[in-house]
């Protein structure tokens, strides 16, 4: 009769051993997984909105000088549906890196609305530039930072007056 009890106490022993490392595999592997979609719907998420549903588009820059001051002036679209809360400016002179101004437009531009901005005093000339943009967007109270966009251009003197 022992020998019959032996084999028996032997099954439910491994039985018992893999159904736990099975529940335990499974929690870890569901935790895992869970975490890995949040990240994957967050990037999702903030890619869309980034490139997808926001698109800058910057019109009438030029460079004022008088004899006292230095202006930039640039007119900002947003030619997206959904709205842009902050945009961060970085503009360097390509011929001049050193040459960098900064600029943090911090007025909500809505979807397909315009914002328009001026810098006094900015050091610059008229050149080739290099503008780098980064956008803050507000999804829900959460501002997400967009990757960078870097773009080129051209400043010229503003004209006065009619064309």
């Amino acid at each position: 009769m022992k020998k019959g009890i032996s084999p028996l106490i032997a099954v439910v022993l491994l039985v018992g051993l893999a159904v736990s490392l099975a529940i335990l595999l499974m929690n870890f592997f569901d935790v895992f997984s869970q975490d890995r979609i949040e990240d994957i719907d967050e990037d999702a998420l903030k890619r869309d909105l980034c490139t997808d549903k926001t698109w800058i588009v910057l019109e009438g820059y030029c460079i004022q000088i008088s004899a006292v001051k230095t202006d930039l002036h640039i007119g900002i679209e947003n030619n997206g549906v959904y709205p842009i809360e902050e945009i961060f400016f970085r503009i360097v002179r390509v011929d001049d890196p050193s040459s960098t101004l900064s600029h943090t437009y911090s007025t909500r531009i809505q979807s397909y609305g315009i914002g328009a901005f001026t810098i006094t005093d900015a050091s610059t000339l008229p050149g080739d530039y290099n503008v780098i943009l980064e956008k803050r967007l507000d999804y829900n109270g959460t501002i997400l930072n967009c990757d960078p966009i870097e773009s080129e251009l051209e400043l010229s003197s503003c004209r006065i007056g009619p064309p």
